[in-house]
């Protein structure tokens, strides 16, 4: 795990995304799945998906990480949120933040936002 503070939010996008696990959230291209093919009405499509990029500062250096909805719930801490909320504000409202992460291919696996404060 590495350890840097979230400096930036930016391109977070929320969408309708398909239930079936093995397509992991997968986002409904006109209401069909891409992956799986199914197609979803507007009615019974209440799952969201939600990508994005932060950036992180480690020692000096800035690299912009994708983060996908786990991710998200991690940094906000919250259990789901809908299409209808401000994400990006959310995210915006804690940052500077310390983070501890994993991640591969600059997308971010794992996030822990408990960590001490860096005061200096």
């Amino acid at each position: 795990m590495q350890t840097g503070t979230l400096i930036g939010v930016q391109n977070i996008d929320i969408f309708r995304a398909c239930f079936n696990k093995q397509c992991r959230l997968k986002k409904l291209n006109m209401l069909t799945c891409p992956k799986c093919k199914k197609v979803y009405d507007s009615d019974n499509v209440s799952i969201t998906g939600a990508v994005g990029k932060v950036a992180i500062i480690i020692e000096s250096e800035i690299t912009t990480y994708t983060i996908f909805k786990r991710t998200i719930l991690q940094i906000l801490k919250i259990s789901d949120f809908s299409e209808d909320e401000d994400i990006t504000a959310a995210l915006l409202a804690k940052i500077p933040l310390r983070v501890k992460f994993s991640a591969d291919n600059k997308i971010i696996n794992d996030i822990d936002v408990d960590i001490p404060q860096d005061t200096s």
